[in-house]
């Protein structure tokens, strides 16, 4: 077959995909960058500002917490005659008015003030915890859309360059150079990548969809001629030190010191508990002399008496300190996975970074070297057509796996530093 026929550009148009892809992305100036799509995921996420509202709600109860109930007003009658209901007729009868205090056991107001402080201070940490993982997902979701951009751009290149191929083979058949297989099997490898284009377009759209959670419909600005820089993570060591002051953890922590309090409040009801009646009684009539009958003051302290604590007290302690016991070991796995998840994802980390060393350093230069080599053997009769569609096929396929190591390397820095715990 002539080099003519050939078309001038089939192992050298793959040099394009390894520089940049061509695709058609937003006009310029619109395109969506990695840092443009975390500012807009997180502005005004309803997911932080649930927290947020969350903490203020118990930062104002516990104001209220540490308040005195409210006092209860009395107003009524005492030794009212039932027989003529004459406010004059007996010198016990009273119109009363009074107020009662009740004062909770111990210092349970102050400690149950504490406790929903304490809890404040958890949901804080969890709109922290929130806003990382939204830019850990924002992050993920962006990078799924880049490489599926990326394997679409190498697939629709192979499609060019095998239709050129097919172009090929077909006149060398026609002019008696070739064999009809030749056409055959270009024309079937065409067609099987125009199969995965197909799938490829309705994988971009699925990840178009899972950024547009975040971003809206600035998900479809993304433009996938390179790939976005995700900060470099610190080292396994330094994050696993660290896990303690993850805000995850954190709000963990914050969980188990109010448990913690929760015991404090049910030990104070072992305390007496007490309540103030004072109560202001006025007489109507007079006294056999003459003169006005007096009015009664009473006042009284009530006190509570915790004699059955098997049932009450006792139980709630108890079931006190098994809640501290449930937020305590749930902190303590939730820290341990955080541990193997560090180690897996930086593993994995290393793996991925020996990889695309391979794939830059000798897969990918290798690849295009025996494609030019195939080229130039096919010209000259040396070698086949198959070993032409071979070495075009491998060297295309190399191209999609250098994308998504790339796409997982990134990812895994993604989640190493959403574990590294560092709130924006």
């Amino acid at each position: 077959m002539r080099s003519s026929e050939m078309g001038p550009g089939m192992p050298w148009m793959l040099l394009t995909i390894f520089a940049g892809l061509l695709l058609t992305g937003p006009a310029p100036g619109q395109d969506l960058s990695l840092d443009k799509a975390e500012r807009l995921a997180l502005d005004d996420e309803p997911g932080v500002r649930k927290f947020a509202a969350r903490a203020s709600a118990l930062d104002e109860r516990s104001i209220a917490a540490a308040q005195l109930p409210d006092p209860v007003l009395k107003l009524g009658t005492a030794a009212l005659p039932l027989d003529t209901f004459d406010l004059d007729q007996e010198p016990m009868t009273q119109l009363q008015v009074g107020l009662r205090q009740r004062i909770p056991p111990g210092r349970s107001r102050a400690i149950r003030a504490s406790q929903l402080e304490a809890q404040s201070n958890a949901v804080g940490y969890q709109a922290s915890d929130r806003r990382l993982k939204v830019l850990r997902d924002v992050r993920q979701d962006y990078l799924d859309v880049v490489y599926q951009q990326h394997v679409l751009g190498i697939l629709e290149s192979s499609r060019d360059t095998l239709q050129e191929a097919f172009e090929a083979a077909r006149d060398g058949y026609a002019a008696g150079r070739g064999l009809q297989q030749d056409v055959y099997r270009a024309e079937l490898e065409r067609s099987r990548v125009e199969e995965r284009i197909s799938r490829s377009e309705e994988a971009l759209n699925r990840a178009y969809a899972r950024l547009a959670i975040w971003v809206g419909d600035e998900a479809y600005r993304v433009a996938g001629d390179g790939w976005p820089q995700i900060p470099a993570p610190v080292p396994a060591e330094q994050l696993n030190a660290g896990l303690p002051d993850h805000p995850g953890i954190q709000a963990l922590s914050g969980q188990v010191q109010a448990a913690e309090l929760g015991v404090d409040v049910a030990r104070q009801q072992y305390k007496p508990g007490f309540t103030v009646d004072l109560t202001y009684g006025d007489r109507s009539g007079q006294n056999p002399d003459g003169s006005a009958r007096a009015d009664f003051l009473s006042a009284m302290l009530l006190v509570d008496l915790p004699v059955f604590r098997e049932k009450r007290q006792d139980r709630e302690l108890a079931a006190r300190l098994h809640e501290v016991e449930a937020v305590a070991a749930g902190r303590q796995d939730v820290l341990r996975q955080m541990v193997r998840s560090v180690e897996r994802d930086w593993a994995t980390l290393e793996s991925l970074q020996r990889q695309l060393k391979l794939y830059r350093d000798r897969l990918l230069p290798e690849a295009s070297a025996n494609s030019e080599a195939a080229l130039s053997g096919y010209r000259s009769g040396v070698s086949d057509f198959t070993a032409l569609m071979r070495a075009h096929l491998t060297e295309f396929d190399i191209a999609l796996g250098q994308a998504r190591v790339r796409a997982d390397l990134l990812k895994a820095q993604a989640r190493l530093i959403y574990l590294q715990g560092e709130t924006p």
